[in-house]
């Protein structure tokens, strides 16, 4: 409103209005199991991005759904978005092309070819419905799908990519975000980060992890050690 005296309100904005709060809801619980979309703002250092945010659309308050606590990101993956978005973090992935292990609903991919140039990125998960809600917001996010690959991998099988399709088979760096978390994971996480650094031309692998449990944290480093 320009002139609160003067202009009047929408007759048909009033109508929409009161149709939908006349509307039942749903109860609370079950609310919250519903996907729904997202928006994370980038940190203040990318002010002059002309869309610094990215869109998921993810089960923000569960915790676990379909055997996978994919379906929502987690702190760690903000940490790594904020860590990739100071001018250290950025030369890690710009122009580069980069692959991103466990990458969920796809905040973090998304993120970095948004808003931090990155050349190409795969994103990959063990879950299809993972893969499924990311590419979900490709669009939205205004993202050229020709520069971003959703890619099942199971990690007790070496990494593939389709050529044929123009999927990247080597990579100059990769990312991930709380993949500690569970004792049995690890060999297999430390499998999958030895088949790229061996066959897939991966120089660096750059890892967020939020500190749940000191002895699994502490497997994992003695995993990469050894």
């Amino acid at each position: 409103m320009i002139d609160p005296d003067e202009d009047e309100i929408n007759d048909q904005l009033v109508s929409s209005w009161g149709e939908l709060i006349s509307l039942p809801r749903r109860p609370s619980h079950i609310e919250a199991q519903e996907p729904a979309y997202i928006r994370y703002t980038a940190p203040s250092l990318l002010n002059k991005h002309p869309r610094p945010y990215v869109i998921t659309y993810e089960k923000r308050f569960v915790i676990s759904a379909s055997g996978t606590t994919g379906f929502r990101t987690w702190e760690a993956a903000l940490h790594l978005g904020t860590l990739l978005s100071t001018p250290a973090g950025k030369a890690l992935i710009q122009g580069k092309n980069v692959l991103e292990i466990g990458c969920g609903v796809g905040f973090l991919a998304m993120y970095c070819l948004k808003c931090l140039d990155v050349q190409t990125i795969t994103a990959c998960d063990m879950e299809q419905g993972l893969i499924d809600s990311m590419n979900h917001c490709l669009d939205r996010n205004g993202l050229d799908p020709q520069r971003i690959t959703g890619r099942l991998w199971d990690w007790s099988q070496p990494f593939s990519a389709n050529a044929k399709q123009g999927e990247p088979t080597t990579f100059d760096v990769a990312i991930g975000a709380d993949l500690i978390y569970d004792p049995d994971v690890i060999p297999l996480l430390l499998s999958a980060i030895q088949d790229l650094f061996k066959n897939h031309g991966i120089k660096q692998f750059v890892i967020s992890a939020t500190l749940r449990n000191r002895a699994t944290f502490e497997m994992f480093l003695h995993g990469c050690g050894t």
